[in-house]
């Protein structure tokens, strides 16, 4: 079974939102799909920093 990381499944979550978005009908459901877009891709961003500074701890203690 190909399990799907957080990272690509929020990454995925924030397209489908901006998708969402794009295909709104009146500005307050084009806002909406936009916020959980952009909830989703700071949950992208925090993932990705937490994993290069548990990289970055596994290098150093390497040494």
């Amino acid at each position: 079974m190909n399990r799907e990381s957080d990272v690509d499944y929020f990454a995925r979550r924030a397209r489908e939102e901006r998708e969402k978005a794009e295909n709104a009908p009146d500005p307050p459901r084009y806002r909406k799909h936009l916020d959980f877009a952009h909830a989703y891709e700071r949950r992208v961003l925090i993932l990705r920093r937490e994993e290069r500074a548990a990289s970055a701890s596994v290098d150093a203690e390497a040494r």
